[in-house]
Parts: structure tokens; sequence; C-alpha cells
């Protein structure tokens, strides 16, 4: 499933056969199929037809509302999950330490990995070498560490220094100077 964003002002979203439409100011129209959206993010001022909202209703398609600088408007939530035998699935899997540590490992790796990917790239297009080349060793070494952590406390641990090092270099990703991580 996905995250759609909707970023614009004046925009229009409508429906057409099952399909939500996103029509700019423009005239460019994109199309979302509601059974492969999970959530739908609006930011701005986008009008909502009845049919559309019709549409996110029953496909409970949950809905965050905000303004064009982030502030929270609101939001359309839907208490029933889409699949609740995989998360009576996934209850069962956190209870048992042996079943859990393996697919936590690989959801950990995964962030890790993209976190070494996305610093690679900022050191790519930064100045500051030596403090992205630390943070970029540092997370190759937890990376490798968490992939053979015994416990899920020990994995934890890992995640956290992973994040630590990725944080550290992300404030060279923003470009204005006034803008400080």
């Amino acid at each position: 499933m996905s995250v759609v964003y909707i970023i614009s002002e004046h925009g229009k979203l409508s429906c057409t056969n099952e399909t939500l439409e996103f029509t700019s100011p423009d005239g460019t129209v994109r199309k979302m199929f509601p059974h492969r959206t999970d959530s739908l993010i609006i930011s701005g001022v986008v009008s909502i037809s009845g049919a559309a909202m019709r549409l996110l209703m029953k496909y409970q398609i949950n809905t965050l509302f905000i303004s064009s600088n982030g502030r929270f408007n609101g939001k359309l939530v839907f208490t029933s999950t889409k699949n609740i035998l995989l998360r009576k699935k996934q209850y069962a899997i956190s209870d048992d330490e042996q079943r859990a540590l393996p697919l936590a490992k690989s959801i950990v790796s995964a962030k890790i990995k993209n976190e070494l990917t996305f610093a690679q790239r900022i050191k790519r297009k930064t100045s500051s070498d030596v403090a992205c080349a630390t943070a970029i060793q540092a997370l190759k070494i937890t990376l490798d560490r968490a992939e053979h952590a015994r416990t899920l406390n020990e994995l934890r641990v890992y995640e956290g220094i992973a994040a630590n090092n990725y944080f550290s270099v992300f404030r060279y990703n923003l470009i204005p100077d006034w803008a400080e991580f």
C-alpha cells in the first residue's frame, strides 16, 4: 500500500469510475487507484467532491489535511484495519522473540541501508567530507552489528546508534543558510 501526497493550491480531487482524479490548477490530471492507496495527505487548498469523499470512505483511506505551511487541520480516520488477519499474525510474532528477531533485523537493516544511501548522497553534494565520511563508516559498522544482533534490545541499540549517525549529517542536506537541523 502507498501513501499519496497532494500538495497544491486550488486543486480539485474528484472521482471517475472508482478512480480518484486530482486536477491541478494548470489542468494536469493525475489518477490514483483507491485499492492501492493506504493513506492520503492533502496539503494546501484542495476541493474534494462528494463522490471523491464517498470513495475515500468506501475504501477506508485515512486522509490527513494540513495547511500549505504544514499545520494540522484535520483528518479522516477509519477504525477498522484493512487486514485484521495480518495484524493478528504480527501481534503473535511480536510476542515470540525468536520469531520476531529475524523480521525485526530485516526491517532495521533496510532502514540503516536507506540511511547509509542517503548519507552517501549528502556526502556527494556537500563540502563536509570528513563528517559525512565518519558517519558513513559508522553506519556501515552499525549495519553489520545489527545484522548479527542476538536480541531485540541489542537490535534497538544499533537502530538508535544508526539514527544518531544519520541525523548527525542530515543538516548538510538542508540548503538555505537559515535552516538548521
